[in-house]
């Protein structure tokens, strides 16, 4: 929201503050579960599953053999081609489990004794130091077995960490490290205790969860997680935080803004215990969420180091915080995985960096904080959730807990699974503490410990990822496997003891997420229903809701406390479920739910009470959601008359709501609209970018009228604004604001001039592109081929509402083009200009001017020629050589990619058409219907669907990602190398938000 002079003070200070460099560093997470709990790794590799029982559907040899010199060297050679840099670094992360099972295979001599002191190169890469005497390879702290701690109970988290210490301890030595990496990026506010009670400093979160925490955050969909939820958006605006801004970065995978600034500093995040009212606080490092995905597929290369993080400059103007880019990934997948990363593409990283050692510095986490610790008084709120490779960035960690709920899920029954074995080992430990945490490690001492040692690895997020996979009964079972051995150790001891331990709560989940706003653009009921899984050994006599409902929308200290205020209370209903794997598990949690119903425009505080049949009594942690108006929520209860004005015209805009407040707004991308456009008695807003004027009328009607914008000498050609309620909640049409296009007659002329309501989308050199909306018909316009001089080429402007794979150029010019929708092309030799790929000749017009100093122009009837409004429209121009085969010669935006001779998807401008896609009532869009053929395949597979694909992602049966295509499109041809034989999942993501998981065969 507002960033028209925002951009242009944030441009002033970047001059100012020119040697304020950004900082980089990098966390390489390392993995591998027990793949049978709990089987020693060396027999689980030999028999490649269960000996005498199912196997798994990939080789586990060979995944160990192609894996090792990232476990052990390649990080420490790295580091080592860097040495010259004072800070440079890395913190590296190694699981339990992965370092428990080399030092297994280590023992064994497994394959030659391939893993024989494996751990030596990395000692020593712990011997480098930086000039500030902090570690240059930072292994850090971990939960041992790979848990998302968001899911778990915080003494399971605190003991998960424990373990991992000491096997740390034992492995490396000591320090052991001050910060930790969660688990698929997968933090959550509530885990702070744990994190700070075992001595954790800073933790990792990635930054999108902060963008997402953020009121004015401009969501699109486009990254594939549901709008945020307004009681996680207690960040303010990007406005109000100093040095920050709204940016849409190129030459990557980046869909939606980043908040360059802000997004990208360390700052402190607290938690306060909802029974002492103790506050806890952490240092939390946000991570690149989008330049992490894109280094993860080869490192320097892979992502355009200086392209992609030139374009942050501009908010990097803080020299007591300047940025710090975090790229976070694994470090034995994909395109990090390979010798090239670590080796010659990090040598040239090097290289690059001592090239432009004014503006980007190598460095350490540690080192950073060193130099630029984050004001004590400076507390964040972050959203809960993962990376871009854990469900969509899910808050609610969707891919780890799958499933409709009341229905049977493999998720959900190891979640059950592992809360009825939570509520064993505890009461277990309450009558016989664990011997001690390396007992629990080691598998010695008593009965507790080792129970605890199978159930720790129940916790792995692994055992609930593979739906679908060819293994995924030997997957689904594994929770169930360990907690049954846990509570074989156990049984008598806790039979024959005296339960003190209250039922155990599963965290509870909530449907919908959104209760009463949108999800995925679609209005959600107001009614929330809360649900959980209850468990105790001498049974549950109650769970209750409990709920309480907020007075200002605010979550303050008082909200996060048990006592104080009203609380509702709602009897949960239970439900049970009969389990499908294969050991079934001795005891399974039963399922409750309650739903909240009658409140509007509220934000509410709630938790669950559970008491057993012997008076024991728990309590979950305190949780917060905003429930909005349902029916009249965002999207669907601001329109305005006429539907498509002209600046002559007075615009009405209608709100139906139950309470009034005001139109938030301006002009022309948020600027300040001039005082003769103001209604009386409006004000001007504190940040001098916006007006708020009051809406008329009495509920569910309210109004303002604006307009006539027809003053000469003060044109206007578009009005954004939002609604600011009275009881100060907002609607920004969930982060994308409103705007309305107007226009001078409602048509263009086509002469060769540009039109003046054209926006300028793009410049590049001496080159333009431009374009304008009037609410069916697109302007696009570009310079003129002209009959000499620079501009002596063909010229096109291409349009796509989706940009997909590169196609040969259609008019034989070298290079290709990002698959498209419409295109003009304008010849130099003749000056004719013409639309292709359009439905009906009429649908477009366009004139080229035989002036260099005028414009290629051409208009399209958007609803015409698709058949509905979508909310972007792709926008790229571009010059070529006008013989056959004639190279590009200029392109608007510039190029970005990859391949500088190609236009591709990520080269193109996207141009909002809309706040919401329009689509009329007699355009009915189809089923869907996806085709992939062939399968089996054996050379290339073919993809294709009837609705746009954004996103396609393909996994092999080790859970890798072997390979990402990125805008996709209708139609997409996947050519994979140096593929195995053997089953793969393709994860293909719409536009619309709808995600499709299919299996392939690949025969070689």
């Amino acid at each position: 929201m507002r960033v028209g002079k925002l951009v242009l003070v944030f441009l002033l200070f970047s001059i100012l503050y020119a040697d304020n460099p950004i900082y980089i560093t990098f966390l390489w997470h390392m993995h591998q579960p027990i793949y049978i709990p709990y089987d020693e790794p060396y027999t689980t590799i030999n028999c490649n599953g269960i000996c005498g029982g199912p196997t798994f559907g990939f080789s586990l040899f060979d995944m160990w053999v192609m894996k090792a010199n990232a476990y052990k060297t390649w990080p420490v050679d790295a580091i080592e081609l860097g040495l010259s840099l004072p800070h440079l670094g890395t913190q590296l992360n190694l699981s339990g489990s992965l370092i428990e099972s080399m030092n297994n295979l280590d023992f064994r001599d497994w394959n030659g004794d391939m893993y024989g002191n494996w751990k030596s190169r990395l000692l020593y890469g712990r011997t480098l130091l930086t000039a500030y005497g902090n570690k240059r390879l930072d292994i850090v702290a971990f939960p041992y077995h790979h848990p998302i701690i968001g899911l778990i109970w915080n003494k399971d988290i605190e003991l998960q960490i424990a373990c991992h210490r000491k096997i740390y301890l034992d492995t490396f030595g000591s320090p052991y490290s001050r910060g930790l990496f969660p688990p698929e990026t997968g933090f959550s506010m509530r885990t702070i205790p744990a994190l700070v009670n075992q001595g954790i400093n800073w933790v990792i979160v990635d930054n999108i969860h902060l963008f997402r925490a953020l009121v004015d955050y401009p969501w699109t969909g486009a990254s594939g997680v549901v709008e945020p939820n307004k009681a996680d958006q207690m960040n303010g605006v990007i406005s109000e935080h100093p040095n920050s801004m709204w940016i849409q970065l190129h030459g990557l995978w980046a869909p939606e803004k980043v908040a360059a600034g802000w997004g990208y500093r360390p700052h402190y995040s607290r938690y306060v215990d909802p029974q002492t009212g103790t506050v806890y606080k952490i240092i939390v490092i946000p991570a690149a969420c989008y330049e992490g995905n894109e280094d993860a597929r080869g490192g320097f290369g892979a992502l355009n180091y200086g392209g992609v993080l030139s374009q942050l400059l501009p908010a990097n103007t803080d020299p007591n915080h300047p940025m710090l880019v975090l790229l976070h990934h694994d470090g034995e997948n994909y395109g990090a995985g390979v010798s090239s990363y670590y080796h010659e593409n990090f040598s040239n990283f090097i290289s690059w960096l001592q090239a432009n050692s004014s503006t980007y510095v190598a460095t350490t986490i540690e080192d950073y904080i060193h130099d630029f610790p984050p004001d004590t008084n400076d507390y964040v709120w972050i959203e809960s959730g993962g990376w871009i490779g854990a469900g969509c960035l899910s808050p609610e960690f969707s891919t780890w807990l799958g499933g409709t709920p009341g229905s049977y899920s493999p998720d959900y029954n190891s979640w059950a699974v592992i809360t009825a074995g939570h509520n064993w080992v505890w009461t277990a430990n309450s009558i016989q503490p664990y011997s001690s945490i390396g007992d629990i490690v080691y598998n010695t001492g008593n009965s507790t410990s080792k129970a605890f040692h199978y159930y720790l690895v129940s916790q792995t997020s692994c055992y609930e990822y593979w739906e679908g996979s060819a293994s995924e009964e030997l997957w689904n079972a594994n929770a169930t496997r360990a907690v049954n051995q846990a509570i074989d150790l156990i049984r008598t001891l806790v039979l024959n003891g005296t339960d003190t331990i209250g039922p155990s709560i599963f965290i509870p989940q909530r449907e919908p997420y959104n209760p009463g706003e949108t999800e995925f653009r679609a209005t959600q009921p107001t009614d929330c229903t809360i649900w959980t899984f209850v468990y105790d050994i001498h049974g549950v006599r109650q769970v209750e809701l409990m709920y309480r409902v907020d007075d200002d929308s605010t979550v303050e200290y008082e909200n996060m406390l048990y006592s104080g205020g009203v609380w509702n209370s709602i009897p949960m209903i239970k439900e049970n479920w009969i389990s499908r794997t294969n050991p079934l598990p001795y005891y399974v949690a039963s399922r409750y739910y309650a739903t909240i119903t009658g409140l509007t425009g509220k934000l509410v505080d709630y938790y669950l009470y559970a008491e057993d049949s012997v008076g024991n009594v728990s309590r979950s942690p305190i949780q917060w959601v905003w429930i909005g108006r349902g029916g009249a929520g965002s999207g669907s209860r601001v329109s305005w008359s006429p539907l498509n004005p002209t600046m002559n015209d007075t615009i009405t805009i209608m709100v139906n709501s139950s309470i009034g407040g005001w139109v938030h707004w301006g002009v022309d991308g948020w600027q300040l609209p001039d005082s003769v456009y103001c209604p009386a008695g409006s004000i001007i807003w504190h940040d001098s970018m916006a007006i708020e004027s009051r809406l008329q009328g009495t509920q569910p009607n309210f109004y303002l009228k604006l307009g006539p914008f027809n003053i000469p000498g003060h044109p206007v050609a578009r009005i954004d604004f939002v609604i600011h309620f009275e009881d100060n909640s907002w609607d920004n049409n969930s982060g994308r604001d409103y705007h309305i296009n107007l226009s001078g007659t409602g048509s263009y002329i086509m002469d060769g001039s540009l039109d003046p309501e054209a926006y300028e989308l793009a410049r590049h050199g001496i080159y333009h592109l431009y374009a304008h909306f009037n609410g069916r018909r697109l302007y696009v316009a570009t310079n003129s081929q002209g009959n000499g001089g620079e501009r002596a080429d063909d010229h096109f402007i291409f349009l796509a509402i989706t940009p997909g794979e590169l196609l040969s150029h259609p008019w034989v010019k070298a290079g290709r083009v990002a698959s498209y929708d419409a295109y003009i092309g304008g010849e130099n030799d003749n000056g004719w200009c013409g639309w292709f790929e359009i439905n009906n000749p009429s649908n477009g017009e366009c004139f080229a001017s035989p002036s260099e100093s005028g414009v290629l122009e051409g208009t399209l009837d958007i609803l015409a020629e698709f058949g509905y409004i979508p909310e972007y429209i792709y926008i790229a121009a571009c010059g070529y050589q006008t013989q056959n085969n004639g190279i590009l010669t200029w392109q608007v935006p510039q190029s970005s990619g990859s391949s500088p001779q190609d236009i591709e998807p990520v080269e193109f401008f996207p141009f909002l058409l809309g706040t919401t896609p329009y689509i009329p009532e007699t355009y009915k869009k189809p089923e869907l219907h996806i085709e992939i053929s062939p399968n089996p395949f054996n050379s290339s597979l073919k993809i294709s669907a009837n609705r746009n694909i954004i996103y396609i992602e393909f996994i092999n049966p080790e859970g890798q990602i072997i390979d990402k295509l990125y805008p996709a499109s209708k139609f997409t041809l996947w050519k994979p190398k140096n593929l195995s034989s053997g089953v793969y999942i393709v994860r293909i993501l719409f536009e619309d938000g709808f995600e499709s998981v299919k299996r392939v065969i690949y025969l070689k």
